[in-house]
Protein backbone atom coordinates (compact mmCIF):
# COMPACT_ATOMS: atom_id res chain seq x y z
CA UNK A 1 0.00 0.00 0.00
CA UNK A 2 2.37 2.36 0.42
CA UNK A 3 4.44 2.12 -2.74
CA UNK A 4 1.32 2.67 -4.31
CA UNK A 5 -0.29 5.48 -1.74
CA UNK A 6 3.48 6.99 -3.13
CA UNK A 7 2.89 6.44 -6.80
CA UNK A 8 -0.39 8.18 -6.68
CA UNK A 9 1.12 11.41 -4.74
CA UNK A 10 3.86 11.51 -7.35
CA UNK A 11 1.24 10.90 -10.15
CA UNK A 12 -0.88 13.98 -8.86
CA UNK A 13 1.77 16.53 -7.78
CA UNK A 14 2.99 15.99 -11.82
CA UNK A 15 -0.72 16.90 -12.63
CA UNK A 16 -1.48 19.43 -10.75
CA UNK A 17 -3.91 17.84 -7.98
CA UNK A 18 -1.88 17.07 -4.78
CA UNK A 19 -3.91 18.37 -2.50
CA UNK A 20 -6.97 16.79 -3.88
CA UNK A 21 -5.23 13.32 -3.52
CA UNK A 22 -4.14 14.23 0.28
CA UNK A 23 -7.33 15.32 1.33
CA UNK A 24 -9.26 12.12 -0.29
CA UNK A 25 -6.76 10.40 1.53
CA UNK A 26 -7.17 11.88 4.66
CA UNK A 27 -10.42 11.22 4.72
CA UNK A 28 -10.31 7.91 3.72
CA UNK A 29 -8.30 6.83 6.44
CA UNK A 30 -10.31 9.39 8.90
CA UNK A 31 -13.40 7.36 7.82
CA UNK A 32 -12.14 3.75 9.06
CA UNK A 33 -10.51 5.33 11.78
CA UNK A 34 -13.65 6.58 13.19
CA UNK A 35 -15.56 3.67 12.64
CA UNK A 36 -13.26 1.69 14.29
CA UNK A 37 -12.68 3.99 16.85
CA UNK A 38 -16.75 3.65 17.36
CA UNK A 39 -17.27 -0.29 16.77
CA UNK A 40 -13.72 -1.59 18.06
CA UNK A 41 -10.55 -2.80 16.19
CA UNK A 42 -12.59 -6.11 15.81
CA UNK A 43 -15.04 -4.33 13.52
CA UNK A 44 -13.00 -4.00 10.40
CA UNK A 45 -9.49 -5.43 9.64
CA UNK A 46 -6.29 -2.67 9.09
CA UNK A 47 -6.10 -3.18 5.80
CA UNK A 48 -9.47 -1.67 5.29
CA UNK A 49 -8.11 2.09 6.79
CA UNK A 50 -5.04 2.09 4.46
CA UNK A 51 -6.74 0.68 1.76
CA UNK A 52 -9.78 3.71 2.12
CA UNK A 53 -6.84 5.72 1.96
CA UNK A 54 -5.51 4.72 -1.39
CA UNK A 55 -8.98 4.99 -2.47
CA UNK A 56 -9.12 8.49 -1.44
CA UNK A 57 -6.24 9.53 -3.07
CA UNK A 58 -6.64 8.14 -6.48
CA UNK A 59 -10.80 9.11 -6.14
CA UNK A 60 -9.88 12.31 -4.50
CA UNK A 61 -12.56 13.94 -2.00
CA UNK A 62 -15.40 14.10 -3.59
CA UNK A 63 -15.53 10.43 -5.07
CA UNK A 64 -13.93 8.57 -1.81
CA UNK A 65 -17.14 8.36 0.54
CA UNK A 66 -19.15 7.25 -2.10
CA UNK A 67 -17.00 4.75 -3.57
CA UNK A 68 -16.79 3.27 0.17
CA UNK A 69 -20.32 3.08 0.40
CA UNK A 70 -20.61 1.71 -2.65
CA UNK A 71 -18.07 -1.19 -1.73
CA UNK A 72 -20.29 -1.63 1.71
CA UNK A 73 -23.41 -2.53 -0.37
CA UNK A 74 -21.52 -4.87 -2.42
CA UNK A 75 -20.34 -6.55 0.69
CA UNK A 76 -24.00 -6.53 2.31
CA UNK A 77 -25.66 -7.98 -1.08
CA UNK A 78 -22.73 -10.53 -1.17
CA UNK A 79 -23.45 -11.49 2.19
CA UNK A 80 -27.90 -11.41 2.18
CA UNK A 81 -26.49 -14.38 -0.37
CA UNK A 82 -24.58 -16.09 1.27
CA UNK A 83 -27.22 -16.34 4.37
CA UNK A 84 -30.12 -17.01 2.05
CA UNK A 85 -28.66 -20.08 0.59
CA UNK A 86 -27.42 -21.11 3.87
CA UNK A 87 -24.09 -20.93 2.92
CA UNK A 88 -23.25 -18.54 6.14
CA UNK A 89 -24.48 -17.54 9.44
CA UNK A 90 -24.90 -14.31 11.06
CA UNK A 91 -20.68 -14.93 12.91
CA UNK A 92 -19.18 -15.21 9.72
CA UNK A 93 -16.57 -12.58 8.79
CA UNK A 94 -16.21 -11.58 5.52
CA UNK A 95 -12.82 -9.62 4.27
CA UNK A 96 -14.17 -6.27 3.39
CA UNK A 97 -11.34 -5.13 0.91
CA UNK A 98 -12.39 -7.28 -1.82
CA UNK A 99 -15.73 -4.93 -2.13
CA UNK A 100 -13.62 -2.03 -1.38
CA UNK A 101 -11.23 -2.68 -4.07
CA UNK A 102 -14.56 -3.43 -6.54
CA UNK A 103 -15.78 0.23 -5.38
CA UNK A 104 -12.57 1.82 -6.08
CA UNK A 105 -12.57 -0.22 -9.97
CA UNK A 106 -15.76 1.44 -10.18
CA UNK A 107 -15.22 4.54 -9.15
CA UNK A 108 -12.38 4.82 -11.49
CA UNK A 109 -14.27 4.06 -14.43
CA UNK A 110 -17.13 5.69 -13.50
CA UNK A 111 -16.22 8.85 -11.62
CA UNK A 112 -16.73 11.79 -13.76
CA UNK A 113 -20.66 9.98 -14.77
CA UNK A 114 -21.01 9.40 -10.74
CA UNK A 115 -19.62 12.87 -9.74
CA UNK A 116 -21.86 14.65 -12.76
CA UNK A 117 -24.99 12.87 -11.13
CA UNK A 118 -24.33 13.48 -7.63
CA UNK A 119 -23.76 17.07 -8.20
CA UNK A 120 -25.73 18.19 -11.47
Amino acid sequence: MGLTAAALLVLAVIAGVWWQAVVGGVIGVAFFAVQEWVLGSKAIGKGDKWLGGVMGMALGPVLVLPSILLGYILGSVYAVYLLARKRATKATRLPLGVYLSTAWLIGLFFGPWLRAWLFG
